[in-house]
């Protein structure tokens, strides 16, 4: 609610050395350690992990010189007219001296508000590739199912996300078809002549009636799934209950009636 830099700002006195910001609707696998020698190595005061992107214009694109100093910056350029295809990922290291930039109970943005100013100022600014590092913003419904696909392909490793396969103790009706990449959670029970077809997840405690149909969606814990319900696409929240007979196709429900 404060802005990227103005929620960072009331943290100042945590902060007496070199500190990582990342944005919280990052997923990366990306080398921190790497990211601050290339820092320190510079006497940077701030640096930002880049990114290798072919579609840039969703995304602030940075221009650097060659040590990785940062000259310019493009948000969101329409196609064709990028001058670069390295895209801010939100991951950023800073010296302490970073909250000199920021003014206190203020609305304030990193992007908006502070790299233009240390731009102006001739601050040790600089960007790194972070090389073949997984990274995605999952910040929309969209890219988040995009980045739960790539998990699940094994394109990304998550620690103690769950293997594909059936748990023990998995209650399976008749005729249950599970085809492609389906984790399972602990505790859930399927229906007779049922399909789920990857990529898919299911959580924990989830019940799944009779003649349903899943593709490529993810359900979160302790949903229910009413009889001949389909659900392609789609976000069930935590604890939803899909009646009977309801399609849910390209949506997100969660906490919320489903509008007819």
């Amino acid at each position: 609610l404060m802005g990227s830099a103005g929620a960072v700002k009331p943290l100042q006195q945590f902060f007496t050395d070199t500190f990582v910001v990342v944005g919280c609707d990052d997923l990366t696998d990306a080398n921190l350690a790497a990211l601050v020698a290339f820092h320190r190595e510079r006497g940077a005061l701030a640096t930002i992990g880049l990114i290798d992107c072919e579609e840039v214009d969703q995304y602030g694109v940075v221009i650097t010189d060659e040590r990785g100093r940062i000259v310019e910056f493009q948000e969101k350029p329409p196609k064709g007219t990028e001058r670069s295809k390295l895209v801010n990922t939100g991951i950023y290291v800073f010296e302490p001296e970073i909250f000199n930039y920021i003014p206190a109970d203020t609305f304030y943005d990193f992007g908006k508000g502070v790299f233009p100013a240390l731009l102006e100022a001739g601050a040790g600014f600089y960007g790194m590739r972070l090389g073949a590092a997984y990274w995605r913003d999952i910040g929309t419904p969209a890219e988040y199912r995009a980045a739960t696909e790539d998990v699940l392909a094994g394109r990304v490793r998550l620690r103690g996300a769950r293997a594909n396969g059936l748990p023990a103790g998995l209650r399976l009706g008749n005729d249950v078809r599970i085809e492609g990449d389906v984790p399972l959670g602990e505790g859930v029970e399927v229906g007779r002549r049922v399909r789920i077809a990857g990529p898919t997840v299911i959580g924990d405690n989830v019940r799944i009636g009779d003649y349903v149909v899943v593709e490529r969606s993810i359900v979160w814990d302790d949903a229910r799934l009413g009889a001949r319900v389909c659900v392609r696409d789609s976000i069930v929240g935590i604890d939803y209950d899909v009646p009977s007979d309801t399609s849910l196709i390209d949506r997100i429900v969660a906490n919320e009636p489903i509008a007819t």
